[in-house]
């Protein structure tokens, strides 16, 4: 059957609310789905995305549909930002699609209010195969010590550098292995030998992904079942760095931290004005695209994030994966639905990790030996594959709550950088957020 085109339906525009008053009318706990029933009929999908996933998922619907006569799927796209402030109302609405994706950082309250099914029972007769992922990302999918999402693309956060930048310094690669305090001098060092107007690297300091970094470095958790578990000293020694470095002229300016939360191909990094900064891995690539286009570099090279002590890695991997709505009329189609996508080479082949790098084995060789695979996309398994391969992953499971802290952390730097509160100030402010967020 020929591929189609779809006309994907907007991700419905509704209030914001907090996660926690509009989840409060979900009422309950999870609850296990009775037999599924026979594949078939219709289900709808919601994902976040932008016009290019949009063709990769119609790709692999079509696919999904071939293979299952009789089945429609009807997908739901919406920007990352609106998709997950809208998820809320959805979901207090009872209104979620049957497949509906989730992330690692922001999946659990959906799951301990009872807005998703849990998989366990769907994963235990074969419905949904998981026996490609491995156990730390599967992990990532999981509340409570049941499984609500099925991982599909891992994503870790790498130090990235513009090659070219950074040879025209004289500066060398980072080393394998380094610490933090050669992290600082190397960017030093870079800073000293580059002209007016360029700067060493962006400000990770009000990133709450390289909080996670810096902290696992040090062989921490961050979270446990009371809220943040890592010492207050950690969070102090984290803005003193940063501020430092930023008031050394190593740091782009404090104004520029928008820049770097916005679109990709404007951040700092991209636009040739910074040598480095933090990204996911398949944004390596969308990184080197941008400098190629201006001109400003042909390369884009990575490190492992630094490490504080001995056998502790910075690299914390997330996963972005697929979930059941409890309200799901059609659990059978959706769960049939999660293994093709999750599992399929039709699917893999088609989708082409275009939402992180897919976690299985099995399916990265299924990208890796198909010659249509996109060289960036290979790229980020090779990448993956040498970071799971060494033991230099850290996994992380999150709970409710943290997007709050996303926007904490960044406030609070802000407010260091441009003289507005102290450290010690800060320390304290962040941690009453997060009694009161993690809750």
């Amino acid at each position: 059957m020929p591929a189609r085109h779809r006309a994907a339906r907007r991700w419905p525009a509704l209030a914001l609310l907090t996660v926690t008053a509009l989840l409060a009318g979900c009422g309950g706990t999870p609850q296990d789905e009775g037999p599924p029933g026979e594949v078939g009929g219709t289900i709808s999908y919601g994902y976040w995305g932008n016009p290019s996933r949009a063709e990769r998922v119609d790709a692999m619907v079509d696919r999904f549909e071939l293979a299952r006569p009789g089945v429609e799927v009807r997908s739901q796209i919406g920007a990352y930002q609106s998709y997950i402030e809208r998820l809320t109302v959805r979901a207090a609405g009872r209104d979620l699609p049957c497949v509906t994706s989730m992330q690692s950082t922001f999946f659990a309250p959906y799951a301990t209010q009872g807005a998703l099914l849990p998989l366990d029972g769907l994963i235990a007769e074969g419905r949904i195969a998981v026996d490609d992922v491995p156990a730390d990302v599967l992990v990532s999918g999981q509340a409570g010590g049941r499984q609500f999402m099925i991982p599909t693309g891992s994503y870790v956060r790498p130090v990235a550098y513009n090659v070219d930048l950074l040879a025209g310094t004289g500066v060398p690669p980072p080393r394998p292995g380094w610490d933090w305090a050669e992290y600082a001098d190397w960017l030093r060092a870079i800073q000293a030998r580059l002209p007016e107007g360029v700067y060493a690297t962006e400000i990770e300091a009000s990133n709450l992904m390289s909080l996670f970094s810096w902290v696992a470095s040090h062989g921490e958790p961050f979270f446990d079942e009371s809220g943040l578990a890592f010492d207050p000293a950690l969070l102090r020694e984290w803005f003193v760095l940063w501020e430092g470095l930023t008031r050394e002229g190593v740091t782009v300016p404090p104004s520029m931290i928008p820049d770097q939360t916005n679109n990709l191909e404007l951040a700092p990094v991209a636009r040739g004005v910074a040598v480095a900064g933090t990204r996911d891995i398949p944004q390596l690539t969308i990184t080197e695209s941008a400098l190629r286009g201006v001109g400003l570099g042909r390369s884009v090279g990575w490190a492992s994030n630094p490490v504080a002590v001995a056998g502790a890695s910075g690299n914390v991997i997330g996963s972005n994966g697929l979930a059941i709505s409890a309200d799901c009329d059609n659990v059978a189609t959706a769960a049939a639905f999660i293994d093709f996508f999750a599992n399929d080479p039709a699917a893999i082949t088609a989708y082409r990790s275009d939402n992180g790098v897919v976690p299985g084995a099995r399916g990265q060789e299924v990208l890796l030996d198909d010659a249509a695979t996109p060289e960036g996309v290979q790229r980020s398994v090779r990448v993956l594959r040498e970071l799971s391969e060494s033991g230099d992953i850290a996994s992380m499971t999150y709970p409710q709550g943290i997007q709050i802290l996303t926007g904490e952390l960044r406030r609070l730097f802000e407010d260091i950088a441009f003289g507005r509160t102290d450290v010690d100030t800060a320390v304290e402010s962040f941690y009453a957020e997060a009694r009161q967020a993690l809750s």
